[in-house]
């Protein structure tokens, strides 16, 4: 069962020895385009959790930024869960600061293996597109809603609420300077490596999930 994957095209699948999600995300794309023209492309980028769809910019009421991924092996413990949302809250971190927005809040979605899912979501304390913030929200959303060992099979992390204003939700606070401190701080981090990625590919440099930045290849 996968969006974009009707009977007949999954007949046809099967015609040609595809017969799971985790067999058409490892599918060459090109095989697919040959034989499906560019609805070969769309099942390829669902089943690896890819979303094509463009960032909308506030001036067209963005309902919120996000991105999932249909994992090839189900997920089954709690440091594999980290990993695979702080992938996705970098990800949806970095559209942000992409287009110049922020967000409010954020929503999580959980899968299993029965194709059941779950979303929760919650408000932040005030606008952001840090990493931190949204990966924070991610993990305490989906410790109340998953628990290892269960089973998962799809995760997906959005920002909500988005706006390309910092001060849309922020109310200013005397005693909130080292906060502010912190968050410019973090800031700087988190944009020199779009920098880095920018030059060098998304997997030059990531964070470690206890926040830690860490140096790949």
């Amino acid at each position: 069962d996968l969006f974009m994957v009707g009977h007949r095209s999954a007949e046809r699948l099967k015609a040609y020895g595809i017969r799971t999600i985790g067999d058409l995300a490892h599918t060459d794309p090109s095989f697919l385009t040959s034989h499906f023209k560019s609805h070969g492309k769309l099942m390829w980028e669902f089943a690896n959790g890819i979303d094509p769809s463009p960032v909308v910019s506030t001036r067209q009421e963005a309902k919120g930024v996000g991105n999932s991924i249909t994992l090839s092996t189900d997920v089954t413990t709690a440091e594999a869960a980290k990993k695979v949302l702080l992938s996705l809250a970098e990800s949806v971190a970095a559209r942000l600061r992409q287009q110049g927005l922020y967000c409010g809040g954020v929503a999580v979605g959980v899968r299993d293996a029965q194709f059941r899912t779950v979303s929760r979501q919650m408000r932040l304390p005030g606008p952001t597109h840090l990493m931190r913030d949204i990966y924070g929200a991610a993990l305490e959303l989906t410790g109340r809603i998953w628990k290892a060992p269960n089973p998962v099979r799809l995760l997906s992390v959005t920002a909500l609420y988005i706006t390309d204003s910092a001060e849309s939700y922020q109310q200013l606070d005397l005693l909130a300077g080292d906060a502010i401190a912190r968050d410019r701080r973090q800031e700087q981090l988190e944009s020199a490596m779009d920098a880095i990625r920018g030059k060098y590919g998304r997997d030059a440099i990531s964070f470690g999930h206890r926040g830690k930045v860490r140096k790949v290849g």
